[in-house]
């Protein structure tokens, strides 16, 4: 194999004085691009560093015929851009960038397409365009009726009402209760001896809406709402509900109801939200009580199903 003899001495004439790149001195000299790579490396050639400008090396790699304030008014108020301030001053796009950070000038604000301020005409289509395109009425309608009654995810199951009231059932499933009055009335229950269960069933009505009485007593197959205050939109639904299940029991619990009744509405129930064990790690968690839960994460929850596949199989 043919060695290469390299001239040191001249190859830095041609790097540094020339200003010669370690391609044109690899073609020049006759070798690849690695063979002068590596020779750089073996005599320790320093490289020249950034802040050359068409063939000449800069001795200050920021040097440009121009101070902070005359940079700050050409980028602000006369919405230069790094690209077009380094082909004014001929110079490099990296140079500017350097001399911006060495003089702290701020960059104009995001929002500027090409140096120009976006006008309020282009900012109004753009806000168009995300919104997307508008829907007819018999659109809107077709994606209602799609995500009402029985067709929403949510139909049925309990709602979670959380920093509320949290009561255990009979049944020792925890629940969220709306008011203090609810739990009183469900401690009445317990102290009669009453079975009951918490919001067991969801009513669909005739206007597609739902109602989900708070409270069922098995014996008597009976519904109890429990209410201080009925709004309009709740007189609706229990209006609604009447008409549509007339043969459904069902008894307003007042307050006049539960004092009657021996209800203590004075007293302020204190019950935190229950914390539980993992069944893997052990770690107290709360959790939204439905069944299948007992696990305090979903890294928890994935362990233990690797690990259950991998004793089935």
């Amino acid at each position: 194999m043919r060695k290469i003899q390299l001239n040191i001495c001249k190859i830095k004439e041609q790097y540094y004085e020339q200003s010669m790149t370690h391609a044109e001195l690899a073609k020049f000299h006759n070798v690849s691009l690695p063979t002068m790579a590596r020779f750089f490396k073996k005599h320790a050639i320093k490289s020249r560093g950034t802040g050359r400008i068409k063939g000449k090396i800069v001795e200050n790699k920021t040097q440009v015929d121009a101070d902070k304030k005359t940079l700050e008014e050409q980028h602000h108020n006369q919405l230069m851009t790094y690209k077009d301030l380094a082909k004014f001053y001929d110079v490099s796009v990296a140079v500017i960038f350097r001399l911006f950070k060495e003089y702290d000038i701020q960059a104009r604000k995001a929002g500027q397409i090409k140096g120009k301020a976006i006008s309020q005409e282009s900012k109004d289509k753009i806000s168009k365009a995300l919104k997307g395109k508008p829907k007819s009425k018999q659109h809107r309608k077709k994606l209602s009726e799609a995500m009402s009654g029985e067709k929403h995810p949510n139909w049925g199951k309990k709602q979670k009402h959380a920093g509320r009231y949290w009561y255990q059932c009979p049944d020792d499933e925890y629940v969220s209760m709306r008011s203090g009055w609810e739990v009183s009335y469900a401690e009445w229950l317990n102290d009669n001896k009453i079975k009951w269960e918490y919001e067991p069933k969801t009513f669909l009505l005739e206007d597609g809406d739902a109602y989900t009485p708070d409270f069922y007593l098995i014996e008597t197959n009976t519904y109890i709402e429990v209410k201080g205050w009925l709004r309009e939109k709740h007189k609706k639904k229990i209006e609604g509900f009447k008409k549509k299940y007339p043969n459904e029991k069902w008894v307003l619990a007042n307050k006049e109801y539960l004092k009657e009744i021996g209800c203590d509405l004075s007293r302020r129930p204190e019950i935190d939200r229950p914390k539980f064990e993992c069944a893997l790690c052990g770690k107290e968690f709360y959790k939204w009580y439905e069944k299948s839960q007992f696990l305090c994460s979903v890294k928890c929850r994935n362990k233990y199903v690797a690990t259950n596949r991998w004793n089935k199989s």
